[in-house]
């Protein structure tokens, strides 16, 4: 059961001296003075309803009380309302109580507490503007926050014997006000155009609802048990609304705090505040999801151009027939018995497994480097070129490149030799085979290297494309957290004040 739902007048007298006790905790003079008069009040026999007339310094707050009270107040250009003054109206058997405050724009702190504490005893609101200042946005902004508190409210444009109909029909000026009402979602029960002026057959004011005031001000008295305890209700709730943003001050503080140095002001509402954080999540995930897109593209990117580089390298053809032949009479050479001639001395025949060897070395050393690593490295660097457009050349792949290159040796044909195979005449084959899978090994491992920091290389330049991006995701993240850590004090907030409301309404 929320606090507005509790009807017994014994759990709002608990109410409200639960309040006076919390505003006293806080230290709240103006709030534990305001629960004191409130207890007052309930203590009547019979309710009386207080009407609050508020408005600009020289509105004409005093002279139409003066005229509904058929009092004598003091009246004039010099503000004249130094304080809240009570009067009685007319005709309500004292059931009615006008409060005069002084002016809303008074700059005199002491003006202003008056006026604060008469409009929280009061059960409904009199916002009075003068007919040249109607339109004030003082007057205005100041309306809006009073109609949002849920007393009745009427505006009354005094003074309205200035109005010159030559100048703009009454008509229109009505329905000019009407539309600025409602564009500043000013929620109010009547509009009524009021002067003190009594006039006379020659000096006619065009229209002057303050008989019609003065019934609306009467007719509040059968209303003055709901009203009155509207006004406790209210009055209780924000001194709990008080308590609890005494504890949850600095949390919020600090939240605030973070949220002007992300978003540059903090949200109006946990409403409008979720909102923002719904609108920047979904703006979140469309970018991590062009990342993820873009990521995936440059990985496969990536992982085709290196396999069209592998390929190459399978695909390359260095070992011609003429090439093969070399091998084969090399591998001739190291079977048992190889003999140059029938009568070559062991010198001659060792001379000639090494001529052998050489041709075969130089062979395959000048065709690799012809069709493999030469063609190779000048695909690499078309690539890089290609790729640099984007954001720049990098020497170190250009020094992987340069390393592309075959070094063979005595040693690597030896190691390659399958002493075992030598007797079968088909190895010469399979040995040539061998070696060549060893060349193209060397190549790959090479590649693998040049690779490795092209991935790197790559993953730098699209980092640079995207800076823009993640510098937005960044921004981002900070402004969900931002507006999350604001939202969860909020709520943690609202939890509080919904349950000392609820243990209010549970008495």
């Amino acid at each position: 059961m929320s606090l507005k739902a509790t009807s017994s007048r014994s759990r709002l007298s608990v109410g409200v001296a639960t309040a006076l006790r919390t505003a006293a905790e806080l230290g709240d003079e103006e709030s534990v003075s305001r629960m004191k008069e409130l207890q007052n009040r309930m203590k009547d026999e019979e309710s009386c309803v207080y009407v609050a007339f508020v408005g600009l310094f020289s509105a004409g707050k005093s002279s139409l009380i003066n005229r509904l009270c058929e009092a004598d107040l003091a009246t004039g250009a010099i503000p004249t309302t130094a304080e809240v003054t009570r009067w009685v109206l007319p005709g309500t058997d004292g059931q009615a109580v006008l409060l005069d405050t002084p002016g809303i724009d008074s700059t005199y702190v002491g003006d202003h507490q008056a006026t604060q504490s008469a409009l929280a005893m009061a059960d409904a609101v009199v916002l009075v503007s003068d007919y040249a200042h109607v339109e004030s946005e003082e007057i205005l902004q100041f309306a809006h926050d009073l109609s949002v508190q849920g007393q009745p409210l009427v505006w009354v444009v005094h003074q309205i014997d200035k109005h010159y109909e030559a100048e703009v029909s009454l008509d229109t000026f009505r329905q000019r006000l009407e539309q600025t009402l409602f564009d500043w979602d000013i929620q109010r029960e009547r509009v009524f155009y009021t002067t003190s002026r009594l006039g006379d057959a020659s000096t006619a004011v065009p229209v002057n609802d303050l008989p019609m005031l003065t019934q609306w001000l009467q007719d509040l008295v059968p209303r003055a048990e709901s009203l009155t305890k509207a006004t406790l209700i209210r009055n209780v709730r924000n001194v709990l609304q008080d308590f609890v943003h005494h504890q949850f001050a600095d949390a919020l503080e600090e939240t605030e705090m973070t949220l002007m140095e992300t978003l540059g002001f903090v949200p109006f509402s946990s409403a409008e505040a979720m909102a923002l954080w719904t609108d920047r999540h979904a703006r979140q995930q469309v970018l991590m999801a062009q990342r993820t897109e873009e990521q995936s593209a440059l990985a496969e990117e990536m992982e085709r151009t290196r396999a069209e580089f592998v390929r190459k390298v399978e695909l390359a053809q260095i070992v011609p027939y003429e090439t093969a032949e070399r091998g084969r009479r090399y591998i001739e050479s190291l079977r048992q018995g190889f003999r140059v001639s029938r009568f070559a001395t062991r010198a001659k025949t060792e001379r000639e497994m090494t001529r052998r060897r050489d041709e075969f070395l130089v062979d395959l050393q000048n065709r690799a480097e012809k069709f493999l690593t030469q063609p190779l490295a000048n695909d690499l660097r078309a690539w890089i070129r290609q790729v640099a457009q984007d954001g720049g050349e990098s020497v170190e792949l250009s020094r992987l490149v340069d390393a592309i290159e075959i070094k063979l040796d005595g040693n690597n044909l030896a190691h390659a030799v399958k002493e075992g195979s030598l007797l079968s005449d088909a190895y010469s084959h399979q040995f040539v085979k061998d070696v060549v899978a060893q060349v193209k090994a060397q190549v790959q491992g090479k590649i693998d290297l040049f690779w490795d920091a092209a991935w790197q290389w790559r993953q730098l330049l699209k980092d640079q494309t995207i800076a823009p991006q993640v510098q937005e995701l960044n921004h981002l993240e900070r402004e969900l957290n931002a507006l999350q850590g604001w939202m969860t004090v909020a709520q943690k907030s609202a939890q509080t004040l919904m349950r000392l409301e609820g243990e209010l309404a549970d008495e």
